[in-house]
């Protein structure tokens, strides 16, 4: 996966993202690239800076989610068609494959809409 697309789009993210969130909150990145896509875990929080970071290119899914330290061993290892969206604490967690059509502005501000709908209306049943 291209590092200047993941750039490209962890920074339209975070644009569209930062006018959902409170004033003094800052969200960073931590990509995990593979040949076919990358993981990107955004993690919300105060007073620190929004420092982004892209990790070496990991050889299949398995390894980039067993990377983030996030998911447990999985076999899990095929391309996923669309997004896939996973929330854990402060964190939102995206699974993308090298799609364009993924990577773009427009799929930026969706996949923004798509979780803050899903946060809101969780926080709503609580």
């Amino acid at each position: 996966m291209r590092r200047n697309i993941i750039i490209d789009y962890i920074n339209n993210f975070k644009k569209n993202l930062l006018v959902e969130v409170k004033p003094g909150v800052s969200i960073s990145c931590t990509a995990y690239p593979w040949s076919e896509g990358a993981v990107l875990v955004f993690a919300l929080s105060k007073d620190r800076l929004g420092n982004d970071k892209i990790k070496e290119e990991s050889h299949n899914l398995r390894e980039a989610l067993t990377t983030t330290r996030l998911f447990a061993p999985t076999s899990e290892n095929e391309k996923p068609s669309e997004t896939r969206f996973f929330y854990h604490k402060n964190m939102i967690i995206l699974v993308k494959s090298d799609e364009n059509s993924q990577w773009s502005n427009d799929a930026a501000n969706r996949d923004v809409e798509q979780a803050v709908n899903t946060i809101r209306n969780h926080g709503r049943q609580s």
